[in-house]
């Protein structure tokens, strides 16, 4: 039950013709009906005591203190009986903690529909964002494959090389992001493929080659030619896992080498 439910209980138990809610000592959080507020000023007069009984115009008015909250204010033709008085004064404390708990719990739902409508505006973005990001990702792409299919030198096809798989390295990331029902789950696939290490890991120590000179680092690489032609692995997590770590070395250089050793410890054949 919320807090008006509560109070609706009381007035049709009491026979009242109106009442009021008023949280603290001046804010009326609610009234029934809605003209029981033209006899708000007066009402305020009385809220200075656990109880009062006061008769104005034609009705009995009956102020009750609910401890931590506020005031009950309820307003009836007839005068109310002294027996029902004491009982009602003696549920106050139960009264104000059920109100307290109404509250607690509506502003826990509130809070929750909030959260659903930034979460909706979230993942409202991240759909719009997929657009904007792999439109350009795929041109791009359209295009290297275009030259790689061309009669290029070594050092531009090499080049062009790089661009290419640094491109589908973005655009994976990028799906990674926007693939709403992984944000929803909190779950992350590992896809197993079979890959070239020797030419993932050299297109991703290259990216890093201008990055380093700009700083002044003097970068060393050497990645072990005993690597297999082939194996099978998460060639995404491994290069992203890779990135990382040579990004993360020259961002916290402030001088002196980087080195970057791929060293094959041994295979697990499967």
């Amino acid at each position: 039950a919320n807090a008006k439910e509560l109070i609706y209980v009381f007035i049709k138990r009491l026979s009242c013709k109106g009442a009021l809610l008023i949280k603290g000592n001046h804010k009326v959080i609610f009234s029934f009906p809605k003209n029981a507020q033209k006899y708000k000023s007066e009402i305020f007069k009385h809220l200075n005591s656990d109880f009062k009984e006061e008769k104005m115009d034609e009705y009995y008015f009956y102020v009750y203190k609910l401890k931590g909250y506020g005031y009950f204010v309820f307003y009836r033709k007839d005068k109310l009986d002294f027996e029902i008085r004491k009982a009602l004064f003696r549920v106050t404390d139960k009264f104000a903690k059920s109100l307290l708990s109404c509250e607690m719990y509506e502003n826990m739902i509130e809070a929750f529909r909030k959260a659903k409508k930034a979460e909706k505006a979230k993942m409202q973005f991240l759909a719009n964002m997929s657009h904007e990001i792999r439109t350009p990702l795929n041109g791009i792409l359209g295009f290297t494959k275009i030259l790689l299919k061309k009669d290029l030198n070594e050092d531009i096809k090499r080049t062009v090389q790089v661009i290419d798989s640094s491109s589908n390295q973005l655009l994976k990331i990028a799906n990674e992001i926007l693939d709403i029902s992984k944000i929803e789950s909190k779950g992350i696939e590992f896809e197993i493929d079979e890959f070239d290490p020797l030419f993932e890991f050299e297109n991703i120590v290259n990216l890093f080659g201008a990055k380093s000179q700009e700083k002044n680092l003097k970068y060393n690489v050497f990645i072990d030619p005993r690597l297999p032609v082939k194996i099978k692995g998460d060639k995404f997590r491994l290069n992203q896992v890779l990135s990382n770590l040579i990004n993360n070395a020259i961002k916290f250089t402030e001088s002196g080498e980087i080195n970057v050793d791929i060293i094959l410890k041994n295979i697990i054949q499967t």
